[in-house]
């Protein structure tokens, strides 16, 4: 069955894209189809598929589809529905108003956030929005997941990052265990590399980083096996 997941944060430079790239990757190295949705005029999944290409590292199983318009957005997923195994959708900050029709076909919504008060109170408002579109449509109801990125060692001891889980569970939501730490090898795979889970290396950044992008899809498709009621 065809998951839909999506990643909202009205503040830019959350961390939506990169989640998104990442996740694709691993997905496609796992062995699924994947669609990404890209509806963010910077193009940045667009942009990185076409880049991976040129250099010779296509990502297999991963295409991509750019979409601007509201009433595009149910249609194309409608159209992909048991044909792929993801559809993974990448929506532009500024863009709230592209937040319902997300919001109607996702199954999982991640709110991607970096350790700064700046993208938590983005988060914050973010989900409200999401609230109260669920809220004014009860057919409406993908699960909501918090998802901390771009983290460093200093972060650990910062309030937002040791109290996440008790903020997800007091906001109702689910917390993402696994961190995705702020490290090169992404930066690289994001600008040139094209998928890191398909790279054969013995750097220790790129194993790190491989092994992070595995927990963290794999997190990812047990939250969704949970919310389908296949695990207990």
């Amino acid at each position: 069955m065809t998951k839909v997941i999506s990643a909202l944060q009205t503040k830019g430079g959350a961390g939506k894209s990169s989640t998104i790239r990442m996740l694709a990757a691993q997905l496609a190295h796992m062995g699924n189809t994947v669609v990404i949705v890209d509806t963010d005029p910077q193009r940045s999944c667009i942009r990185w598929l076409e880049i991976a290409s040129q250099k010779n590292n296509k990502i297999e199983r991963v295409a991509a589809k750019e979409i601007y318009q509201l009433s595009d957005v149910e249609p194309f997923i409608s159209s992909l529905m048991g044909k792929v195994d993801y559809i993974l959708c990448d929506v532009q900050g500024a863009a709230v108003n592209m937040m319902l029709p997300i919001c109607k076909v996702s199954d999982l919504i991640l709110l991607p956030w970096s350790p700064t008060e700046d993208d938590w109170y983005s988060l914050i408002d973010t989900y409200n929005i999401i609230k109260n579109i669920m809220e004014n449509d009860p057919s409406v109801k993908p699960a909501i997941a918090l998802s901390l990125n771009r983290i460093t060692a200093t972060d650990m001891h910062h309030s937002f990052v040791k109290n996440r889980a008790k903020a997800a569970e007091k906001l109702g939501v689910i917390n993402i265990e696994t961190m995705i730490w702020k490290r090169q090898a992404t930066a690289n795979m994001l600008r040139k590399l094209g998928s890191i889970p398909q790279m054969t290396s013995n750097v220790s950044g790129i194993l790190k980083a491989q092994e992070e992008h595995e927990l963290f899809a794999n997190e990812i498709i047990n939250v969704l096996a949970k919310l389908d009621g296949k695990v207990s």
